[in-house]
């Protein structure tokens, strides 16, 4: 819905709570909206006579907005969380990283576990394959794997959701 300044000399006219007031001039229709303290919004140009309805053009634009908020805020919802590993990763912060990891499945979130190796480190590639099988058993949750345990140039990774 919007304000227009192109109104037709007939137009359809629909109150502010839905209910179909008739065919009316344009006229009629200007001093209705003042009367009552409302905008004449178009619904619909292609329909004939065109269709309008009274409302608070601040109000539906505020609804409007508190909608996109909340699907924006739903879509974040689906997004991919990251935890990274080293590859001197002691045994309690492997703990630490899956009770993260834990609570982010829990949110129905997909995780993403990259180990990466640097320097000297990249000759142990077996032994980092290891640490990563190792911390996936640390979660807690049934898992998923979305993407198998990759070998990286620098390190692996995998991505993992919750089963259901």
């Amino acid at each position: 819905m919007e304000k227009t300044n192109f109104i037709p000399e007939k137009l359809r006219l629909i109150s502010e709570k839905g209910e179909q007031i008739g065919i009316i001039s344009k006229q009629d229709a200007l001093s209705l909206a003042e009367e009552k303290n409302l905008d004449l919004l178009l619904v619909s140009k292609e329909a004939n006579p065109p269709v309008f309805k009274l409302g608070d053009l601040g109000k539906i634009k505020y609804f409007e907005e508190k909608q996109k908020r909340k699907q924006q805020k739903q879509s974040k919802q689906n997004e991919e969380k990251e935890i990274k590993l080293g590859f001197n990763v002691g045994i309690h912060d492997l703990q630490t990283k899956a009770k993260q990891a834990t609570k982010f499945l829990d949110q129905g979130k997909r995780v993403r576990i990259q180990l990466r190796l640097r320097g000297r480190e990249k000759q142990y590639f077996n032994e980092s394959k290891t640490k990563v099988t190792d911390f996936l058993n640390l979660i807690e949750t049934e898992i998923k794997y979305v993407k198998e345990i990759t070998r990286l140039p620098n390190g692996y990774e995998v991505t993992i959701t919750k089963k259901n």
